[in-house]
């Protein structure tokens, strides 16, 4: 029986060693004849079995080393590894042939051929393979009394034997480790434990499988083999077990792991270290078996080791990543080029494998159910494919990848842990629901990478919930991201406050400065009070915010141009995740300017307007014919002019539906979008489904066409349009002009504009002969001037004589008259229509017909005004100036006379400040500012355009309609003649 059961016993290790050898050579083979039919074959050169007698294969790192043999190391049976033929004495448990035992060995020593045998050879000595410490040994050992070597076998064979069971062989090795100190609990070490279970009610509770059927079948066995043979197959399989655990610290293939492997090699730091103790040690370094661990708070992920450089040219070569793949019960698959794999929400062939262009961000989400997951599973036998990833160096070496935060080897989908034995059905599915990786560039050397990061979150969906559980759905998502060292990253935002810094010190405080001086200067010498409170805060608002406007434009635009045109890598572009200060620069900028312009609707929607009519009135025959009397002056010259004011009031340079529809057409139609690409090109302006966009790069996309747009339409109008049909503020000075009407605008309490429209002819009521020999004779000289003051002389006194728009300081006593008259009767008569109507009716329906008293407090104004004027025309050399160049530049009016009008040359049209006309520059930011913040945030640009196009209409709607109602009230001209 004793022979019976050592020919058994030989029979089957032989046949274990060769399936094992069989296991690898068939799937290096299978890996060799796949990567000859790949149009892009690994560029990892390997060979196995080993070709030299002292050499054995290093499955981490695909090459083969050779045994130290001076020290006593000779190539293991299965050629995986070097077994150590030991010299040394000693005693130890040994738990070979399933039993444990007490036994001593002797020295045993290399032959010239390489085999281990006894040095001095006995009686009862038996050359047996033995683990100890993680390693594996070949000693001399001494059979105990009663036990009979097996030379053949390796084994002291015992009297009577016991059957193999997975059951067995846990309660075997669980014993073992535990009298180590390992404190396993048998009962519970087949139970596994699925966090989180999404079911359909939206209950996330824990599943808890008693008898998990991976566990049960594959733990006892992979343990006992890993510690008995330091099996590099067994070893790998309670790892996979481990790593389908989540490795969680409580899990017991996790405990065996550390015990057997990480705890007695170079990877024990990390062992420790995921038991709460402290380690140090970066990249651990565990012989043929790749570690599986490495220590938190590790510099691992900041090596600069990794042999890699990339570029950003036109044509440089693709990343290589590949993945090492294992069958759950730890057989190795060979290696495959990670490109288009491990993408749970599916991908086109030709787009998934963009990130593997250095600098291509890629990003893909969906929702994903138990039948979708189960279809794009890896399964081989008897579970779910684990995979190892690394990164093939410029020698065509492989350099592993972490992966989470502080595991390599993981899984994509899985639903045999939550098996429970017996062919139960699985309770849940486990998936990655977010797997993101990360590259970053060293600062020393930036075409250099620091080893990339691999982080997946796992969640679960319940597996065993018929219909509802089939119908549910759950987020997941896979990505890739390109950044720059930590310390290019805060150089970038130091770099970015220093910006702001200096344009708001630079451009928005002598701005916000300048305004306030301006209004000081209006106010002449009247105390401060909230109304200055108030004027000092909105404009410092305004001009801070326009500094904000600059400094998001200038450094998109650097952006934008530094990372397409960049070859050799300098600085990648930030994600999204770390614009927060960018995003919150953008939202106080569109806030600030909508702030500014409200408050200039509000201004030019209340400013003080009216007309001076200088008709003569004509003498005609009284009633009988006995006398001569004025007869009245027709009214229709001033509705005339009241409507072309009323037409001007929202006229615009440039037109916002064409801008828009440009930029939608640009972005979206023609694919400029595509710059907004994380890529280092815009790839011909195609998009590409999963490649991530960023919002800088878009802001400066965006912006730079928004540009391009507006410079385009001003040179339209300037060389084109105001040449051929004349530009409107010119043809309204004109109109007065013709109709012998000056125009008054105060938009400031004593401060704003003169329209001097006061012509030379008897009467502006007149044929349309008479108009055009007037103006016959001007052409030929033969009247005087248009301007308010024609005895100029010398140089630029042409342009004197001819000037019809001045800027007006009125008296302190003109403006109370104005105020106390024609405002009065104004406000008196709004207040009364309130109070009859309601303050929306009458917001809505504009104010009523003026009555008598308003039509006798205008005609008293404005023979005031009219008096006044023609004060400044008498004594124009004191209440007439030329403002210098500063003045001029700056707009600063100059200081009045006390008591008396003071009228200053302008040359700007700077009445057009009351307009949209003159707002062009701040509506067009605003509407470019507005439509970049919406595309940042949905990035869609016909969904901005339309936004934009709608905040637009309603802000001219209101310009229109408040500026009608205005016009009306100060005019008194009814709003029905207001067409």
């Amino acid at each position: 029986m004793a022979g019976a059961r050592a020919a058994a016993r030989r029979t089957c290790a032989a046949a274990q060693w060769w399936w094992r050898w069989c296991a690898v050579a068939t799937a290096a083979l299978c890996l060799r004849g796949a990567g000859a039919q790949q149009a892009s074959p690994l560029s990892v050169a390997f060979q196995f079995p080993c070709q030299a007698a002292t050499e054995y294969f290093d499955a981490a790192a695909l090459v083969c080393k050779s045994c130290d043999q001076a020290n006593g190391f000779f190539p293991a049976p299965d050629g995986l590894g070097c077994v150590l033929c030991d010299s040394s004495t000693g005693s130890d448990a040994s738990f070979a042939g399933g039993f444990t035992l007490a036994a001593s060995w002797q020295p045993a020593a290399l032959s010239a051929a390489g085999r281990c045998g006894c040095a001095a050879p006995g009686g009862g000595l038996v050359v047996a393979d033995m683990a100890a410490g993680g390693r594996r040994f070949r000693r001399c050992v001494m059979c105990p009394t009663g036990w009979t070597a097996d030379a053949a076998a390796g084994v002291c064979a015992p009297a009577s034997g016991a059957p193999r069971t997975p059951e067995a062989d846990l309660v075997y090795t669980v014993a073992a480790l535990n009298a180590r100190g390992a404190g396993i609990n048998l009962q519970t070490a087949t139970q596994a434990t699925i966090q989180a279970v999404l079911e359909p009610s939206g209950a996330s509770p824990a599943y808890v499988v008693d008898s998990s059927a991976p566990l049960e079948r594959l733990l006892g066995p992979a343990a006992r083999e890993c510690m008995d043979d330091a099996s590099p197959r067994a070893c790998n399989a309670l790892a996979n077990l481990c790593a389908l655990q989540l490795y969680s610290p409580d899990a017991a293939a996790c405990v065996m792991y550390d015990e057997l492997v990480l705890l007695q090699q170079a990877g024990g730091a990390a062992a420790r270290a995921r038991r709460g103790s402290a380690s140090s040690t970066p990249r651990p370094a565990t012989g043929p078996l790749p570690w599986l661990l490495y220590a938190p708070g590790s510099d691992y992920t900041a090596a600069g080791d990794v042999g890699v450089t990339v570029s950003l040219a036109t044509g440089s070569a693709p990343l290589r990543l590949v993945l090492a793949r294992f069958d759950t019960d730890g057989t190795w698959l060979g290696l495959v080029d990670w490109s288009v794999q491990l993408q749970v929400c599916g991908a086109g062939v030709e787009n998934a494998g963009a990130w593997t262009r250095f600098g291509t961000s890629y990003a893909v989400s969906c929702s994903v159910g138990v039948a979708s997951l189960r279809a794009v599973a890896d399964y081989g036998s008897p579970g779910p494919r684990l995979y190892d990833p690394y990164i093939v160096q410029d020698d065509g070496t492989l350099y592993p990848l972490p992966a989470g935060s502080h595991v390599r080897r993981f899984f994509l989908v899985d639903d045999t842990l939550s098996t429970p034995s017996g062919g139960a059905a699985p309770r849940a599915v486990v998936y990655p629901s977010s797997l993101e990786l990360a590259f970053a560039i060293r600062a020393d050397r930036r075409d250099h990478i620091t080893p990339p990061l691999l982080t997946i979150t796992y969640s679960a969906l319940q597996a065993d919930g018929g219909a509802a559980s089939a119908a549910a759905r759950a987020p997941a998502s896979f990505s890739v991201s390109y950044s720059n060292a930590p310390q290019l990253a805060r150089s970038f935002w130091y770099a970015w406050q220093t910006l702001l810094v200096v344009l708001l010190v630079v451009c928005g405080g002598p701005v916000w400065a300048w305004r306030v001086a301006r209004y000081l200067r209006r106010r002449s010498a009247q105390p401060a009070d909230a109304e200055l409170l108030l004027f000092a805060g909105l404009a410092a608002v305004d001009a801070f915010s326009g500094a904000l406007v600059a400094a998001l434009v200038l450094v998109s635009l650097y952006w934008l141009a530094l990372a397409k045109l960049q070859e050799e890598v300098h600085l990648l572009v930030p994600p999204d995740s770390g614009m927060y200060n960018f995003w919150v620069t953008l939202v106080l900028a569109v806030v600030g300017q909508a702030v500014g312009l409200l408050w200039v609707l509000y201004e030019q929607v209340n400013v003080d307007v009216f007309f001076l009519d200088w008709e003569k009135p004509r003498r005609v025959l009284a009633k009988g014919g006995a006398r001569e009397d004025a007869a009245p002056v027709s009214a229709w010259r001033g509705l005339l002019v009241a409507n072309e004011w009323n037409e001007l009031q929202a006229a615009r340079a440039t037109s916002p539906p064409l801008t828009l529809l440009a930029v939608a057409a640009l972005l979206d139609g023609a694919g400029f979008a595509t710059a907004g690409y994380l890529a280092p090109d815009a790839a011909g302006y195609a998009a590409r489904p999963g490649v991530a966009s960023s919002m800088l790069l878009r802001f400066g996309a965006t912006a730079g066409w928004f540009l391009v747009l507006g410079a385009a339409q001003w040179l339209w109008r300037a060389g084109v349009a105001g040449r051929v049909a004349g530009e409107p503020l010119g043809n309204f000075v004109d109109l007065l002009f013709l109709a012998n009407t000056s125009a008054v605008v105060l938009d400031e309490r004593t401060g704003g504009y003169y329209l001097h429209g006061r012509n030379h002819m008897h009467h502006a009521d007149t044929t349309l002969s008479e108009l055009n020999a007037s103006l016959m004779r001007e052409e030929e000289g033969l009247v005087s001037r248009r301007g308010l003051v024609t005895t100029y002389a010398g140089a630029g006194a042409a342009a004197l004589n001819d000037n019809q728009t001045f800027t007006i300081v009125v008296t302190p006593e003109l403006r109370r008259l104005y105020e106390s008259t024609l405002l009065a009767q104004v406000e008196q008569a709004a207040l009364d229509q309130r109070m009859s109507r309601g303050v929306v009716t009458s917001a809505v329906r504009g104010p009523l017909r003026p009555r008598e008293g308003a039509l006798a407090a205008s005609r008293e104004i404005t023979a005031a005004f009219a008096a006044a004027i023609d004060e400044a025309e008498r004594n124009h050399a004191t209440q007439v100036i030329v403002p210098t160049y500063w003045q001029r530049a700056l707009r600063m009016p100059p200081d009045a006379p006390a008591g008396r009008t003071l009228l200053a040359h302008d040359f700007g049209d700077s009445f057009s400040r009351v307009l949209f006309l003159g707002r062009e520059l701040r509506l067009f930011v605003f509407e470019a500012l507005l439509f970049c913040a919406i595309d940042s945030a949905l990035r869609r640009a016909v969904v901005s355009a339309l936004a934009v196009l709608g905040v637009w209409l309603v802000l001219r709607a209101a310009r229109l309609h408040f500026g009608q109602s205005n016009l009306s009230r100060k005019t008194l001209v009814d709003k029905h003649f207001l067409i």
